[in-house]
């Protein structure tokens, strides 16, 4: 694979630009421990899709948000009583 056009890095999270023939791609890839072993996982994705990943992970975020937020109003009751 050839250098990337820029990187992002956060933690064990990357996003990289990528150009060739074909045209632009991103990687987006996740490092992780296990066990002993360093492991990674990654998809490519075209820039015609980064408005659809943006939107499918703005919902999964918001919902997991939503559930956190009850959860922890739940547990707020429960030690009120």
């Amino acid at each position: 694979m050839s250098e990337p056009k820029y990187v992002k890095r956060n933690g064990g999270i990357s996003a990289a630009i990528f150009e060739n023939e074909k045209g632009t791609s991103l990687v987006l890839q996740k490092s992780f421990k296990q066990g002993k072993e360093w492991k990674n996982r990654s998809i490519t994705i075209f820039p015609k899709e980064l408005d659809a990943i943006k939107e499918v992970l703005e919902s999964v975020g918001n919902k997991l948000e939503a559930e956190q937020s009850a959860s922890s109003f739940s547990k707020e009751e429960v030690n009120q009583k």
